[in-house]
């Protein structure tokens, strides 16, 4: 690793090097210049941006996510008195909890639309491959009522199907053995409540994995597994409201940093060249650890796509060129009309089309028409759920972004733009419109043109490489890179399978995986300081020798840190465990001796109660 250099630019200052983070900054003026948290994920073709990533390893990372210590619920672990939640209703709504967990409970698996009793002595052992139902059984203090909670438990990796048949057959027990007198609970993994928790007296686990059913389809789970050891992950600050997750990798806790420099499409060569040149001064302030990425407009990695729940909105125009628009009349208002595209919120996009016309548009997408006196949301024919309703997500975003009040053009009359109707249009149906909105509409996209817009089919090669589910399979190549008199030399080592031991911690290498799945630079511990910090600019040089495309997608990862993605490209990639077993400690009075905060464990078997 190199030593920081003395000098940073003051933009990113912000990053903390030692957890979680997200920033954004755009390129102005051959200036760094942070962006407004609200603007995240609008990206401007005229302009080059760098995206800062930080997670714990194996965790998401992005605006949304929330980093923070787990908020303190009020103590009531010390000598619980189950009476307490019945005199004080304040204190037991706030903290959901309904008794001190003692009554009784079955826990059942959700597996093929049917409930399998799970054997009593693994009650609090999940996975977050499954669904659950847990029914619980109470008597309040004085009375001799029996009272009935039916928890359905779904793991963060369920299928929607088995969500859905949790859900049916909570309802279907509560009729048949409560009368519709219990009470219905939906639980999500990491977002369990206290009372849930109480249940299992602070010892419930979240393994990996899950059991496999017909739900699965092609992609299976893994069945519930019982390794000779594995990672847990533990949280909480009391008893009563904490619980241990499997961690996905066993070797470290330590974050797993992402620098991208995004392009678009109509940047400056000047502009590109300062957001590379920022991009390594942004990894030699961090220490050189982060791995890097180039990203081109329309042609994003799926994890750069995966940092924006909502998909990332490309639009016209850039710093340098002045476009962008005013929203406070009609008379400098510009309509656009924007294509949603994406089967899954990690790749979903949505594009700013170069003009409103029916051959920007086709049958297999959802497009949103921005207009002045309306907004419209159009779907075709074979649009998926996920592009109709991210659709309908854009078109409130862009109707919240208008000034509260605009003048009417029509009046010339100030109108209350948070009344803006948003209106929906189906594929062929566009003549059902009414009289005022078909108007607008035909004004700027006229029927009798519509005959010009693409079928669904002719855009399924361009959606699945979008997607990156292009099914043509290229070769992995591997050449090794030295940089010895001074001179770069490339130099094939083989092609086909790629294992680990081909790589020489002592050198460079690089891995073409094609123009689709990019170039990956892998610089070893022992490569030179001037192999690291070229690497990037040899991986460019390595692209037009290739002949590959512009935007083909380049990386560069760094021995002993290398992400999910560059693993996957070898056999049998062995992660170094960098946690010592040791001999687990069970209190002899089988409680926890004090509050438990966040910790890492490495357990053997089905020794899951750690005790600290």
């Amino acid at each position: 690793m190199s030593t920081p250099p003395a000098a940073v630019d003051p933009a990113f200052k912000v990053v903390p090097k030692t957890s979680s983070a997200f920033f954004i900054w755009r390129i102005e003026n051959m200036t760094v210049v942070p962006m407004p948290k609200d603007e995240y994920g609008k990206f401007y073709d005229g302009d080059s941006y760098i995206v800062y990533a930080a997670s714990e390893r194996g965790k998401p990372a992005g605006p949304d996510i929330k980093v923070g210590r787990i908020a303190r619920l009020p103590s009531v672990t010390q000598n619980f008195d189950a009476t307490v939640m019945h005199e004080r209703p304040s204190l037991a709504a706030e903290m959901q909890m309904v008794d001190d967990g003692s009554g009784k409970k079955i826990v059942w698996r959700v597996e093929n639309m049917s409930l399998v009793p799970v054997p009593e002595d693994t009650y609090g052992i999940f996975y977050d491959g499954d669904a659950y139902i847990v029914q619980y059984s109470y008597s309040p203090p004085g009375s001799n009522t029996e009272r009935h909670i039916l928890y359905f438990w779904l793991g963060l990796h369920c299928s929607k199907d088995e969500a859905g048949a949790a859900a049916l057959l909570t309802v279907q027990k509560d009729d048949e053995e409560f009368d519709g007198a219990a009470v219905q609970v939906r639980v999500v993994q990491e977002k369990e409540p206290p009372h849930f928790l109480v249940l299992f007296a602070g010892k419930a686990i979240v393994l990996r994995g899950g059991k496999a059913s017909k739900f699965d389809g092609d992609e299976a789970k893994i069945i519930n597994h019982t390794p000779d050891r594995y990672l847990l992950q533990v949280h909480g600050n009391e008893r009563y409201n904490t619980r241990a997750t499997e961690v996905a990798e066993v070797r470290n806790a330590s974050l797993e940093v992402h620098i991208h420099f995004w392009l678009g499409l109509e940047t400056s060569q000047d502009e590109a060249g300062v957001a590379a040149y920022k991009t390594v001064e942004l990894d030699d302030y961090l220490g050189g650890g982060p791995t890097q990425h180039r990203e081109v407009q329309g042609m994003e990695s799926p994890r750069f796509r995966s940092y924006f729940r909502n998909g990332i909105m490309l639009l016209h125009g850039g710093v340098a060129s002045g476009l962008r628009r005013s929203l406070q009349d009609a008379e400098s208002f510009r309509s656009r009309l924007f294509r949603v595209r994406g089967r899954r919120w990690s790749n979903t996009s949505v594009c700013q089309m170069p003009s409103i016309a029916w051959e920007n548009m086709n049958s297999g997408d959802a497009f949103v028409l921005e207009t002045w006196p309306a907004i419209f949301v159009w779907t075709g024919k074979t649009a998926s759920h996920m592009e109709k309703v991210q659709a309908a997500k854009v078109a409130q975003q862009l109707r919240e972004e208008r000034p509260a009040q605009g003048v009417d053009p029509t009046s010339g009359k100030m109108m209350n733009n948070n009344v803006i109707p948003i209106v929906f249009v189906e594929d062929g149906k566009e003549g059902t419109l009414g009289d005022t909105e078909k108007r607008v509409f035909e004004a700027l996209l006229p029927l009798k043109k519509r005959s010009t817009i693409k079928k669904a089919e002719e855009v399924i090669d361009e959606k699945e490489e979008e997607d990156g589910e292009t099914k043509a399979k290229e070769i992995l190549k591997l050449y090794h890179c030295s940089d010895e008199g001074g001179t770069l030399k490339v130099t094939e080592v083989k092609d086909g399978p790629l294992f680990q031991d081909d790589l020489d911690s002592k050198d460079s290498f690089i891995v073409d995986s094609g123009p689709t799945r990019g170039i990956w630079v892998w610089v070893g511990k022992g490569a030179s300081n001037k192999e690291r910090v070229e690497a990037m600019r040899n991986a460019h040089g390595f692209v037009r020798k290739k002949e590959y495309p512009s935007h083909t997608p380049v990386t560069r990862v760094i021995d002993g840190a290398e992400p999910l993605e560059f693993r996957c490209l070898f056999k049998k990639w062995k992660i170094p465990n960098l946690v010592a077993p040791g001999t687990p400690f069970k209190s002899p009075t089988g409680k926890f001796s004090s509050p438990v905060t966040k910790i890492f464990v490495l357990v053997k078997c089905y020794i899951i109660y750690v005790f600290i």
